[in-house]
């Protein structure tokens, strides 16, 4: 980056756009030598809260603020560690394991996101084990520009070399045990120049991504290779992409971008949402290399969204399928020569044996892309995994690989790093990468046909069966004591997630089985925001075991794909996307009105868009709901009741934010991409959108009459006041928490009138004073009072009051677990039933401090 400031320094390196919903995006831009100075003031900042070599907590959402933070620490001798900026309770659990393994000193955030306020909360209590989150005694900063203030100018150069931990790379899995790749400066360099030459990258390319940066994929190859070669790259948020796909086409269009990578499943978005309206105004012809990785790479996907593009000048011979891992720094292979990818036809049967051999007829093919030639400085060899030996071209084994971008290993942790990499061959040759993945060398290019170990992979996520399987049996208390099976299966062109339930011993009516699928559904969405392809109920001990008790998830698949599994009840019959997409057409709409078509994606919706989705009325809107949740569940419409929750169905995030975009377009009205947490059913957020259109409709209509509203949507009722104003009676009931023992509103009244107070010694309970205590206000990681106001009985929950299982209870944040007892207990003290409440006009507002 220096010699990028001082030969290029008015080069545009990034260009961010934020989309906020109207008009063209908003763009902001940084040269080579702004983010040069901006990263030596982050490095004088930091350096003023820690020492060289601490590990940074990266919480800031995607922008330029991200980038400049991030080679801040490395200008620094700081170690960044990216993570997802928690939104849940679920994701927080996740940063404090991550926050506990890397013993994170300092922690980044957004000042507009508001994560520095809720430090505590976020920090407060254990990470488990009964360890103390380090994120309660971490230093939060947010992170701006207001750092460049002169403060550039005193920055000095780290004394680096290649073999120093440039960043830790916590792979995506299992959060109970997070495992931080550590990733050299050396490794940085090499897989950069290993990309650069795989993809004909060079300082004239023009790059486009929406990878998330705490990503592998997204840091490195979206922002680290275009500071390597030089060129240009054009930044987006992740959920400007899911909510409406056509923005990253159109900014490749717009920039005229060379070189832009994304899973598998972006592709296919790209093909089921973007229009033919959105293909009229794109020129795709510039864009040379469409990367293509993160997950197992579809043939049929590359060929449909190549035959869908062609009309924008795309070309099928830009795909680069391409292979990597976080292990690997990223890239392992994606090189290939001029042409088509290949694509080989070979006998399904034979490779289940571990074979490639010719098919035999049509039912027997299975297609395997190829991830091309492996990377520049790299070794891959395919190797049977129990003997260790390698196998001939055309045998199918384990993908080990060593190199120059192989990592050094996780951070602290020498037993799984001894696992991962330090594989030896039979004849002690070595050492190896195990990547867990299978593969096949064929014609000097690599295969990958599938994993090694029962991990699985959504979206670019690694998700482990035995969470999945621990989801379903906490789910209800009757399953506690059977088993469960995950896995995937591949469906219309995509690996999706079963599950096999056993039942408990005894009858099980019909109802109770019908239930458990319900619930199970919902729990793996609440909890790992996926979405279940099928939920297969057996009798007790009829799934597969070793002779040691455990899981055979593989001979569970096999006897699934045969159908010889002992179903207790069928499940419900699953028509392809395709069949339900088009029952969800069948939806009786308004009749068409010309001037009325939903504006262009990016630009504001008129008036005459806006006149007519005043035509939608709630049971329209939530018939349109039901359809797409019915598509995409792979469901029948009949199945999708408006009263369920979307959980029911396991709407996971990107499909929520996805469905929000669509709404938005075909009403002409911005649809938020909250809708499904804010209003949990789809007869809710049909009643909330209809709402919102009547008052936009009265906006531009201010002399319509209410009544007309009324008639257009007989499902909408007015709400209906008992008596003059001065006759309405308010029953007030009040739940409150206070220092000092205070547990109601009666309490409180007697604590105040006896002038108590709640300030107590911090209790043994909750840490150790001396370990933290320090008479110098301000130490970094330090405290100097020895007094405040504690809240008792923080550790007391009903979990089963409020149906979470005791597993998930652990979890949730102590603030969270007190608002739940408290408006509970409101309600009791105004003699109101929370259950009575359900589905009403009822509004809830928090305060806390």
């Amino acid at each position: 980056m220096r010699y990028r400031a001082e030969h290029q320094p008015d080069q545009v390196g990034y260009r961010f756009l934020s989309f906020s919903g109207t008009g063209q995006p908003e763009e902001s831009l940084l040269t080579w030598s702004r983010l040069d100075a901006w990263a030596r003031a982050v490095a004088v900042t930091l350096r003023a809260e820690g020492t060289p070599g601490d590990r940074v907590l990266m919480l800031c959402p995607p922008g330029l603020d991200y980038v400049a933070y991030f080679f801040g620490c490395l200008y620094g001798g700081f170690v960044p560690v990216p993570a997802y900026p928690p939104g849940t309770a679920k994701h927080v659990g996740r940063v404090q394991a991550i926050a506990l393994n890397s013993g994170a000193r300092i922690v980044l955030t957004d000042e507009s996101s508001g994560l520095a306020d809720t430090a505590p909360a976020i920090g407060d209590g254990t990470a488990g084990d009964g360890l103390v989150s380090p994120l309660s005694r971490a230093r939060w900063l947010p992170a701006d520009d207001r750092v460049l203030d002169g403060r550039e100018d005193d920055w000095s150069a780290p004394p680096l070399t290649g073999e120093d931990t440039a960043f830790l790379q916590y792979t995506s899995g299992s959060t109970a045990t997070p495992k931080g790749v550590i990733v050299t400066h050396r490794n940085l360099i090499a897989n950069a120049r290993a990309a650069q030459e795989a993809f004909g990258l060079t300082v004239e390319s023009q790059s486009v991504s929406w990878l998330p940066p705490y990503h592998d994929m997204g840091l490195i190859g979206g922002i680290i290779c275009p500071l390597h070669t030089g060129y240009t790259v054009t930044l987006m948020a992740p959920v400007s992409f899911v909510r409406e796909p056509a923005v990253w086409l159109e900014a490749i269009s717009r920039y005229r971008g060379t070189v832009s990578p994304a899973p598998n499943f972006a592709y296919r978005m790209c093909v089921e949402r973007v229009t033919d309206e959105v293909k009229d105004r794109l020129d795709l012809s510039s864009w040379v290399s469409a990367l293509n990785g993160a997950e197992p790479v579809q043939p049929e996907v590359l060929d449909r969204f190549a035959a869908a593009f062609e009309r924008c000048g795309f070309r099928r011979t830009s795909f680069y399928p391409c292979y990597g891992l976080a292990e690997s720094t990223l890239l392992v292979s994606g090189a290939r020569p001029q042409g088509d990818p290949l694509v080989r036809h070979v006998s399904k049967p034979e490779l289940e044996q571990g074979r490639i051999r010719p098919p035999h007829d049509l039912n027997s093919v299975q297609s395997l892309a190829s991830s091309g030639e492996v990377a520049s400085d790299t070794e891959v060899a395919i190797v049977a995994r129990e003997r260790g030996e390698v196998l001939p071209p055309g045998e199918v084994g384990e993908i080990w690989v060593r190199g120059e971008s192989v990592a050094a290993g996780y951070f602290e942790a020498p037993e799984a790093t001894a696992e991962t990499f330090g594989l030896r061959l039979a004849n002690g040759e070595g050492p190896y990468l195990r990547t867990g993945d299978l593969g096949v060398l064929m014609d000097g290019e690599l295969f990958v046909t599938g994993r090694a170990t029962d991990l699985m992979i959504f979206r670019g996520r690694n998700v482990y069966p035995q969470d999945v399987e621990a989801t379903c049996t906490d789910s209800d208390p009757s399953l506690g004591a059977v088993r469960a099976a995950a896995f995937t299966v591949e469906a219309d062109g995509e690996d999706v997630l079963v599950v096999v339930q056993e039942l408990p011993r005894g009858r099980v009516s019909a109802e109770l089985a019908s239930g458990l699928t319900t619930t199970i559904r919902r729990r793996i969405s609440e909890v790992h925001q996926l979405q279940v392809h099928d939920v297969v109920l057996v009798p007790a001990r009829k799934i597969p075991t070793t002779s040691s008790g455990k899981v055979q998830r593989r001979a569970c698949k096999a006897q699934y794909l045969e159908g010889s599994l002992p179903v207790v009840r069928p499940a419900a019959a699953r028509p392809a996307p395709a069949a339900a997409v088009q029952e969800a057409a069948a939806i009786p709409a308004p009749t068409p009105n010309p001037a009325a078509t939903p504006a262009p994606v990016g630009q504001p919706a008129d008036g005459r868009a806006t006149a007519a989705a005043r035509t939608r009325t709630a049971a329209e809107i939530e018939d349109r709901l039901r359809g797409l949740i019915a598509a995409g569940a792979r469901l029948d419409l009949h199945e999708v009741a408006a009263d369920e929750p979307f959980t029911s169905y396991g709407i996971d995030s990107i499909q929520a934010v996805s469905l929000a975009g669509t709404l938005s377009e075909w009403l002409g009205h911005h649809v938020p991409d909250t809708l499904v947490w804010e209003h949990p059913t789809p007869a809710a957020a049909a009643r909330a959108l209809a709402e919102e259109l009547r008052a936009a409709n009265a906006l531009l209509s201010p002399d319509q009459d209410p009544a007309q509203d009324l008639a257009q949507d007989p499902a909408r009722t007015a709400p209906t006041v008992r008596g003059g104003a001065e006759d309405a009676i308010a029953v007030i009931g009040v739940g409150c928490r206070f220092p000092g023992g205070v547990t109601g509103a009666d309490g409180f009244w007697d604590f105040l009138a006896r002038g108590g107070s709640g300030i107590t010694a911090i209790p043994e309970d909750r840490w150790d004073v001396e370990e933290f205590f320090d008479e110098e206000a301000g130490a970094p990681g330090r405290m100097y009072v020895r007094h405040g106001g504690f809240v008792d009985g923080v550790r007391g929950f009903d979990a089963g009051l409020f149906g979470i299982p005791p597993r998930e209870a652990m979890g949730i944040d102590p603030q969270h677990r007190l608002v739940l007892e408290v408006a509970w207990e409101a309600l009791e003290h105004a003699g109101v039933a929370p259950d009575s409440l359900r589905g009403s006009r009822t509004g809830v507002f928090v305060g806390m401090g």
